[in-house]
């Protein structure tokens, strides 16, 4: 079927269960896992184990919400947040897991917004 297509009807089923959604896991796995196959990706390929990409602070140990490999090379970093988070307050952790990382891509959403980054485009920043 057309991308086209299929991203208009999962903007119809993401408006349907919206007020369902309350958990920034919940986010991940009803809005933005769909939008990440609807890419092109595997779930497979999609993996929520980061260990390589942790960041540890006191107290605190970060990591991205996915990294997606294509032969074996990271090729996305994604970061999501709740649906109700303003994604410019998640602008840096992105930022720090693609300068441990240098993927060839970085996504940061809230499963209703995207920005897809290029790695030219994270080297500026």
């Amino acid at each position: 079927m057309d991308r086209k297509v299929e991203i208009k009807k999962l903007a119809r089923r993401i408006k349907f269960i919206l007020p369902y959604v309350e958990s920034e896991e919940l986010t991940e796995n009803a809005l933005v896992m769909p939008f990440i196959q609807l890419l092109g990706f595997d779930a497979d390929q999609v993996r929520a184990d980061t260990r390589n990409t942790t960041l540890y602070k006191l107290k605190e140990t970060r990591r991205p919400s996915y990294t997606i490999f294509k032969d074996d090379r990271l090729n996305l970093l994604v970061e999501c947040a709740h649906h109700r988070e303003k994604l410019e307050d998640f602008e840096s952790s992105l930022n720090r897991y693609w300068h441990k990382t240098k993927a060839n891509y970085a996504m940061l959403t809230n499963g209703i917004e995207y920005r897809i980054y290029s790695s030219a485009m994270m080297r500026s920043n």
